[in-house]
């Protein structure tokens, strides 16, 4: 989440009369990467107005959708708001450029900022409950990160990096693309942004109490998924615990085929680039001016391609 758009009094008198709602407090929320977020309080609530940025309205429908099926499953994501004609997502004119937009209601929860085994363990099983509802999910969204799109983002980043910086991942992505274990690997609807400041845990932190932003959500293979989150949750100071590791794919419980495990370290890689162009890029080319992560993902990045950071036969034997 972050902020590409300052919302001014005309525009909060249109989302009410759209809504039928009164805000009698609006608030920036500065998280995040990809859509203008703020919160609204009313009377009785506390909403998520998400104005979106860089999305279609198509994605978005189907993004919202894959968001209910988790719900509807018993696993606590937003509900969205109908507005006045019984719609998920409205549209409003900004500087003369149209954007969508909806309201949420807010996760009750705590977020952490380090992780540790119990966590593993929770995020493990957290996870296989979303992989074994999304995977008969026939719901095909495209993926917004694609091979396609990293080009583009990789070119329009040429002149605006150092020399290292774009040596580093145009090789890395030359290194993907040619490779051809893709189609093999299993695939369904993924998150895709399984970071911290998208999971909830009760005040205990004995269960997770909800999963936010799904705007990443894509078809693609669960692997990349998992890459995410050994990449920010498995980490013991700097570097990837191989026991959190372990730990979180026992109680992930869906055992990883053999073309999973063969492949793991790749996308691994994959994963830390994917995440490394996006800041990069909206560093650079888009309004966002956060340098959130970018050298945390450079650094896992060059560890991923000098090392084999996760231990096939070990994994093997558990």
């Amino acid at each position: 989440m972050s902020v590409f758009t300052n919302l001014k009094f005309d525009i909060l008198s249109v989302i009410n009369k759209k809504y039928n709602l009164t805000f009698i407090n609006i608030k920036t929320i500065k998280e995040g990467t990809d859509n203008s977020n703020f919160f609204i309080k009313t009377k009785k609530n506390v909403f998520i107005l998400t104005i979106f940025e860089n999305i279609n309205k198509v994605s978005i429908l189907k993004c919202l959708k894959f968001m209910e099926l988790l719900n509807i499953n018993g696993i606590k994501t937003p509900f969205v708001l109908l507005n006045i004609n019984n719609k998920k997502i409205s549209k409003i004119f900004i500087n003369g450029k149209k954007k969508y937009y909806s309201i949420l209601s807010k996760i009750k929860g705590l977020k952490v900022n380090i992780s540790n085994k119990a966590i593993c363990r929770r995020i493990g099983l957290f996870i296989n409950k979303v992989h074994c509802i999304s995977k008969n999910n026939l719901v095909f969204i495209q993926n917004r990160n694609s091979f396609k799109e990293l080009k583009k983002k990789i070119n329009a980043l040429k002149g605006l990096l150092s020399e290292e910086y774009f040596y580093l991942i145009n090789e890395e992505y030359n290194y993907h693309n040619f490779s051809l274990y893709y189609d093999i690997l299993p695939q369904g609807i993924c998150h895709c942004d399984i970071f911290m400041d998208n999971i909830f845990f009760s005040n205990d932190k004995k269960y997770i109490s909800g999963i936010i932003d799904f705007y990443f959500s894509c078809f693609d293979f669960f692997l990349l998924d998992l890459s995410t989150i050994l990449n920010v949750w498995c980490l013991k100071g700097e570097k990837i615990c191989k026991d959190m590791i372990l730990l979180f794919f026992d109680y992930y419980k869906i055992c990883l085929k053999p073309c999973e495990i063969l492949y793991l370290s790749n996308v691994l890689r994959l994963s830390s680039l994917k995440f490394l162009i996006t800041r990069l890029y909206n560093l650079n080319v888009n309004e966002n001016k956060s340098k959130k992560k970018i050298s945390f993902f450079k650094n896992i990045l060059v560890k991923h391609i000098k090392n084999s950071l996760f231990y096939n036969d070990d994994y093997k034997k558990n």
